[in-house]
């Protein structure tokens, strides 16, 4: 009876081991699946209200690191390009609204185009009116041709129901502000946060339907 077990763990193992023979080719495409070596990005979604009282304001961060893109010599300087885009779709799938960009980074040496540190960044905003929506966010290299594109949902609210509302949270670095207020600011990504040796700030805006002048 040992004897019986034995053989059929041989055979067993015979079977594996021309299996994975015959496998491993599907191994290495399983190891280097199409999304291997597609370009990761990070991005943010972030709600603001419109100038529109009767619309609400997407403002859509997108974040690559310089490491994520192909870089070509030009000029005795290096230069990547990309392609960004979004499109929105309302809660039904039907197309609503999108945009493409062409974006372009340039790195002084050659070590930086390796850098996971340094960063492209690209940004969009849309005005659409209070809702669920999906969206689809792609880059695409322009070099390689090779694109990643990610689906999520998000919700737009209506920044006009009530008399004070707040906006969503967005992390930024290199903010001025001066008398009149916030000038100008540098978004990061949430999940994408790592260099803490510098300033981080949450920015976030409050509205107030009241026409009196309150305190909060």
């Amino acid at each position: 009876m040992r004897i019986k077990y034995f053989l059929m763990f041989i055979i067993i193992m015979l079977q594996i081991f021309v299996g994975s023979k015959n496998d491993g080719i599907s191994q290495i495409e399983m190891l280097q699946s199409p999304l291997y070596d597609l370009p990761t990005f990070h991005y943010d979604l972030v709600n603001v209200a419109s100038p529109d009282s009767t619309l609400s304001r997407l403002h859509v961060y997108l974040k690559i690191a310089f490491d994520e893109l192909q870089f070509i010599v030009k000029e005795e300087e290096f230069h990547a390009s990309y392609e960004f885009s979004v499109v929105i779709y309302d809660k039904d799938g039907n197309q609503i609204d999108g945009r493409i960009e062409d974006e372009e980074v340039t790195a002084a040496d050659f070590d930086l185009t390796n850098s996971r540190q340094s960063y492209s960044t690209s940004f969009m905003k849309f005005d659409l009116q209070p809702g669920e929506y999906k969206i689809s966010i792609a880059l695409a290299d322009v070099e390689t041709r090779k694109k990643r594109t990610i689906k999520d949902e998000f919700k737009l609210r209506d920044f006009s129901s009530k008399e004070m509302m707040i906006s969503d949270l967005a992390f930024v670095r290199n903010l001025v502000v001066d008398s009149l207020g916030v000038k100008s600011y540098h978004p990061d990504i949430a999940n994408c946060i790592k260099d803490l040796t510098e300033e981080l700030y949450v920015y976030f805006e409050i509205y107030s339907q009241s026409e009196e002048e309150e305190q909060y």
